[in-house]
Parts: structure tokens; C-alpha cells; sequence
């Protein structure tokens, strides 16, 4: 696997992680 496609990857799984994190606080707030 080269560089580029491994950061891809982790900023997809980043951004998925803040949407889930997201997603939780909301389900707290509400």
C-alpha cells in the first residue's frame, strides 16, 4: 500500500469517526 492511499484512508476513517461522535452527542443532547 502506498503513502497517499493509506492517509486517504485515514482521513476517511477520521472523518467518519467525528461523524459518529457527532451523531452521539446529538443523540445526548436530545
Amino acid at each position: 500500500m502506498s503513502w497517499s492511499t493509506l492517509r486517504l484512508k485515514l482521513r476517511s476513517d477520521s472523518l467518519k469517526g467525528v461523524a459518529l461522535l457527532s451523531a452521539l452527542m446529538i443523540a445526548l443532547w436530545i
